[in-house]
Order: C-alpha cells, then sequence, then structure tokens
C-alpha cells in the first residue's frame, strides 16, 4: 500500500536528523528546503511517504543544485 498522505514535516516518514544521520545531508538551509520540497511532493502525491521513496526523492532534489 502506498501511503501519500501529510500534512506537515512532522508526519513525514524520515526526519532531519535521519538525513544528516545516514550522511545525505548536513545541517544547513538545504536541509530545510529538502525537507518542505519532500512535504509537498508527498501532499501533491508525488512521491510516497516511505523512508525509501523519501531518501530517493531527497538525493534527486540535491543533485539538481549541483
Amino acid at each position: 500500500m502506498t501511503t501519500y498522505q501529510s500534512r506537515t514535516k512532522k508526519q513525514l516518514k524520515i526526519t532531519g536528523g535521519q538525513l544528516i544521520k545516514d550522511g545525505i545531508l548536513q545541517p544547513s538551509p538545504q536541509l530545510g528546503e529538502t525537507l518542505s520540497y519532500l512535504e509537498k511532493a508527498v501532499v501533491d502525491a508525488k512521491v510516497a511517504n516511505t523512508q525509501p521513496a523519501l531518501i530517493s526523492a531527497t538525493k534527486s532534489f540535491i543533485n539538481e543544485d549541483d
């Protein structure tokens, strides 16, 4: 079952702390921007609210800036 429901960052199935711990992001404004992007993507049903999908979307999002 794919879950898309999320209204706030607190409802995302991943946190900024997890992204930092996994070495995906560092504490920075980019972390907040990424979480906002993920929140909107889940609300808009573009990304499933699962850790694997959110990690993949995070990596794609941060690589767009390169």
